[in-house]
């Protein structure tokens, strides 16, 4: 069942684990805490196997479920007793409106997730967003799995996102590593 904005908003202010289908994209469920909620976006704290991994922002389209069943809340329960809730940053503030607005709002040089999981083949960028351009394409400079940099920019447009991750645990050693080994100039 399509999550309406109540559901969504009660979920936000209620400060609950919740767990997302997002069918037409992924056969995975998501769990997580709603941080920022926008008319088409929505921020999550995500959330494996009780540990927090990162920021993780959807496009509110593909949500075809979100709930908080009991084994959400004993989860939740569970995770405020280890100390993992007080590191949730429910009073942050996230610039949600597009993803051009959550993009320009990230410090340079932040490590990125850009999936365009609906695509055909599906994408996976890692890399640092650069701009988004007036046709709306934006523009990261990508990496691989083995720390080189691209040296050309990838072009991904914006109708094609499905979702954006940062600050995630799989990231966290890339930036550490970027920090000794900085990245090239950004090509032209």
């Amino acid at each position: 069942m399509v999550p309406s904005d109540e559901d969504i908003i009660g979920y936000y202010t209620g400060r609950q684990l919740v767990s997302f289908r997002r069918d037409s994209v992924d056969s995975a469920e998501l769990q997580g805490f709603i941080l920022a909620v926008s008319d088409s976006l929505i921020m999550l704290q995500l959330v494996r196997d009780f540990l927090l991994d990162g920021y993780l922002l959807l496009d509110r389209r593909h949500i075809t479920n979100a709930r908080c069943h009991p084994t959400n809340r004993f989860q939740r329960q569970l995770m405020a007793t280890e100390g993992t809730i007080a590191k949730v940053p429910f009073d942050s503030q996230f610039k949600i409106n597009s993803w051009s607005d959550y993009l320009n709002s990230l410090e340079p040089d932040t490590l990125i997730i850009v999936e365009q999981e609906l695509s055909d083949p599906p994408f996976v960028h890692f890399g640092t967003y650069v701009d988004t351009d007036p046709d709306d394409f934006v523009r990261i400079h990508e990496f691989s799995g083995a720390g080189n940099w691209d040296n050309d920019l990838t072009l991904i447009p914006l109708e094609e996102i499905t979702c954006i991750q940062t600050d995630t645990n799989y990231l966290q050693p890339y930036s550490r590593y970027f920090k000794l080994h900085p990245k090239p100039e950004i090509p032209e």
